[in-house]
């Protein structure tokens, strides 16, 4: 019974820390496609969200995800 309760709790804590890196990878990719359209480099910021929504595919990224789909629009694509 305690092995079966150590494995839970390590199954826990592990996809807990898949949650925080997932929307940590997320907000930095959101991070940097802002940096990019601040500075005025377009194509660079919409690479850059493109990139982050292909990484926000599981369930952990959501919130993130839709913040770079909010973002998207906002930078012209580049042709």
């Amino acid at each position: 019974m305690t092995f079966m309760n150590t494995r839970n709790a390590r199954t826990a804590a592990e996809v807990n820390a898949r949650k925080t890196l997932a929307r940590q990878r997320g907000e930095i990719y959101l991070e940097v496609a802002e940096r990019y359209r601040a500075a005025g480099d377009e194509a660079n910021a919409h690479a850059t969200a493109i990139a982050g929504l292909r990484l926000a595919a599981g369930p952990f990224y959501l919130a993130v995800r839709d913040k770079l789909q909010d973002f998207l629009p906002t930078v012209p694509s580049a042709a």
